[in-house]
C-alpha cells in the first residue's frame, strides 16, 4: 500500500490537528510502513495517544473454557453514551488507531453507534470478533463504514472441537458463516487462534483452513488467570514441552492474546 504526499497535502490525525501535521515541500511517495513510522515519531514528539482499544463488554455468546473473563460476564458495562463520549475524547486527544474488543464487542447494544462514531471521527478501526456475530446487518454497516481490519479468533476446525472449547458445537457453523460473509464482502479478515488443550489437535487444520481462505494466520499459547483471580483457565494450558514442540515445528507468526 502506498500513500502519496503532495505539496498541498497535510495529514492531521485528530481535532488537535495543529499539533500533528505531516507535509512535504516536494511530491513524495511513501509505503504505508514509512508513513506509519513517521506518524509515530511525530506523535511521540507531541505526546499524542496514537492507538488504543475499548473492551465494550465482557459479555459473550461463546462460553470458552480458557477465557480470562469468564467470572465477570455479568459485570455492568458502560453505556452507549459513555462510549460515544470516550470516542470523542480520544479523537480530540489525537488517537488514530482504535480496536473494539470484548467479550464479543458486536453484542454491545450500542455497537453500531459506537463504531460509526469512531469511523466518522477519522479513527482507523479494527474489530475483534469470534466470527459468529458478523451478520448480514453488521456486514452492511461495515460496507458503509469500512473497518481497517476484522480479526477473528478460531477455536478449532470442527464442530466437535468448538463444542469442547466454546461450549456449543453450532458455534463452529456460525463462526465460519460470519468469516466467509466478511471475506466475500471484501474486508481485510485476519484469522488467529489460541492454542490450548482443546484446540491443539486442530492446529494444522486451522492453519490449512486459513490458507484455503487466503487469509493470514497467527497463534498464541498464552492462557491467563481470570480477572476475578481464578486459575481455572490454566487447567487448559498446554504443557511447556508441547508449546516448545509447536513453536519448533510450525513457523507461524505469534499473535497478541486474543479476546476471550
Amino acid at each position: 500500500m502506498w500513500v502519496e504526499i503532495t505539496p498541498s497535502a497535510m495529514f492531521r490525525l485528530s481535532l488537535q490537528r495543529s499539533k500533528l501535521i505531516i507535509s512535504y515541500e516536494e511530491r513524495t511517495l511513501l509505503t504505508y510502513a514509512e508513513y506509519e513510522s513517521r506518524l509515530w515519531k511525530t506523535a511521540e514528539l507531541h505526546h499524542l495517544p496514537m492507538a488504543g482499544s475499548f473492551e465494550l463488554t465482557y459479555r459473550c455468546n461463546f462460553d470458552c473454557v480458557h477465557c480470562f473473563q469468564q467470572d465477570v460476564r455479568e459485570q455492568k458495562e458502560a453505556s452507549t453514551e459513555a462510549w460515544l463520549a470516550l470516542v470523542d475524547q480520544i479523537a480530540d486527544a489525537g488517537c488514530f488507531w482504535l480496536t473494539l474488543t470484548g467479550g464479543e464487542a458486536i453484542i454491545h447494544p450500542g455497537f453500531t453507534q459506537i463504531y460509526e462514531r469512531a469511523i466518522r471521527r477519522g479513527l482507523l478501526v479494527t474489530v475483534f470478533s469470534n466470527g459468529s456475530t458478523l451478520s448480514e446487518k453488521i456486514i452492511e454497516l461495515f460496507k458503509r463504514f469500512p473497518p481497517r481490519t476484522i480479526e477473528v479468533t478460531l477455536y478449532g476446525a470442527s464442530s466437535e472441537t468448538y463444542g469442547k472449547s466454546t461450549g456449543r458445537e453450532r458455534n463452529y457453523e456460525l463462526a465460519m458463516a460470519g468469516v466467509k460473509r466478511a471475506i466475500a464482502a471484501g474486508f481485510d479478515v485476519q484469522l488467529k487462534t489460541i492454542v490450548f488443550k482443546e484446540t491443539a489437535g486442530d492446529f494444522d487444520a486451522m492453519q490449512a483452513l486459513a490458507k484455503e481462505l487466503g487469509r493470514p494466520f497467527r497463534y498464541d499459547t498464552s492462557i491467563h488467570a481470570t480477572i476475578g483471580g481464578s486459575h481455572k483457565p490454566s487447567e487448559h494450558r498446554l504443557a511447556p514441552e508441547a508449546i516448545v514442540e509447536l513453536e519448533q515445528r510450525d513457523r507461524v507468526p505469534r499473535a497478541a492474546p486474543a479476546p476471550g
